[in-house]
């Protein structure tokens, strides 16, 4: 069996240095730490003493890493893993990540080398091969969140949906020159990429020519606002604007009361997520499962960890929640409507999958892949009165 020694040998190293890159991946560069992963799996090297020592107490560890102080819904979709672990009193290590857009994390790609965890959930982070390829030779369950790769199973909203919702609502408003303000990203699997793809795909099916008539303009985490009043002081500025994600959206808001545009009369805006803060702006947003989606995914984890089979995961649906800002339609849910009924709703329902609670509508396990209203005969709000 190989030791820190010999991994230290095979990179040309100290032991000191392949202890950093095991320890504090951060604090060590990018060179040094691809050095020292390319001799662990050149050698199937694994820190086994405390792997060994935890197995003993029967505690299972898992590692969940997500853009959470980022992003809201990452936030909140952790929210749902760590309260669905503690209910089985699975202990959670959180490891942060600076953007949704990157990938080859330094904590992600050291985690399946480090011996420490019995699985991990990664949360909205594109997962690079090699990191892929090293979750894999180490066997270490893995289970993804708002993301995917073909060899892991996933759990997924339906984002490209999301993205024709708002645009279809647009149009239906009479809107011709609209706006997408998304994050900026090189990954065509990010969500806010996905979101962009529903939206365009939208107009291209109604024969509307994309590159004339929608402006995409992406952001970093710290200008949407700034992008925002670029987008509204062009000669030609849309008339409404479609965003990736709720924050965004807001900082549409701001830029629109800072020029003196009236909100939905002369700008409609709607955002993704439905957070908080959309209810208190009254802001249009299209709403997805965002902490069923993390107990779900915990609990597929802790079924992979007790090597039971895991049920196929529908990708989880989204609905268009209407509000001031986004102007009247007919078919989007009146928001002050959907979260009355939102309330309303039993705080306790267990769905047949997981035995957990489900997303508080019916027992069917077909309501968990439905956020939006739907026809269940089980579904007390829809039996026949």
């Amino acid at each position: 069996m190989a030791t820190i020694y010999d991994v230290a040998r095979a990179a040309g190293v100290s032991p000191a240095s392949v202890s950093r890159v095991l320890n504090r991946p951060t604090t060590v560069s990018e060179a040094l730490r691809q050095k020292v992963l390319a001799a662990i799996d050149e050698l199937d090297f694994s820190p086994r003493a405390e792997a060994v020592a935890r197995a003993r107490l029967g505690i299972k560890t898992i590692a969940v890493v997500a853009p959470f102080s980022s992003h809201a819904a990452a936030s909140r979709r952790v929210a749902g893993i760590v309260s669905a672990a503690q209910r089985e009193n699975v202990e959670v290590l959180l490891y942060d990540h600076p953007s949704a857009t990157i990938s080859g994390d330094a904590v992600l790609s050291t985690i399946p080398v480090r011996g420490r965890v019995d699985g991990v959930v990664v949360v909205s982070l594109p997962l690079d091969a090699p990191t892929a390829a090293r979750l894999l030779a180490r066997h270490l369950p893995t289970v993804l969140l708002d993301t995917s790769h073909p060899q892991f199973p996933s759990i997924s909203t339906d984002d490209e949906v999301g993205g024709r919702l708002a645009a279809e609502h647009f149009l239906e408003m009479g809107h011709t020159f609209l706006g997408f303000l998304g994050e900026s990203t090189v990954q065509a699997t990010s969500p806010s990429s996905r979101r962009w793809r529903g939206f365009s795909s939208a107009f291209e099916s109604k024969g509307i020519d994309v590159q004339a008539q929608v402006l995409r303009v992406d952001s970093g985490p710290d200008d949407a606002a700034r992008v925002a009043v670029s987008m509204l002081t062009r000669p030609e500025a849309p008339t409404a604007i479609f965003a990736s994600d709720d924050d965004r959206a807001a900082a549409v808001l701001q830029a629109a009361a800072t020029l003196g545009i009236e909100v939905p009369r002369e700008l409609a805006v709607i955002g993704f997520d439905d957070s908080p803060v959309a209810r208190i702006l009254g802001l249009g947003t299209v709403r997805q499962p965002l902490e069923q989606s993390g107990e779900f995914a915990a609990r597929m984890l802790l079924r992979l960890l007790e090597n039971k089979p895991i049920p196929q995961i529908p990708t989880l649906r989204v609905e268009l929640i209407s509000r001031r800002s986004s102007g009247a339609s007919r078919h989007a849910v009146q928001g002050d409507r959907a979260d009355s009924r939102d309330d309303e709703r039993p705080e306790r329902q267990e769905t047949l999958m997981f035995g957990m609670r489900e997303c508080r509508r019916c027992l069917d396990t077909s309501a968990m892949s439905s956020m939006s209203r739907h026809s269940c005969r089980r579904c007390p709000e829809n039996r026949p009165r």
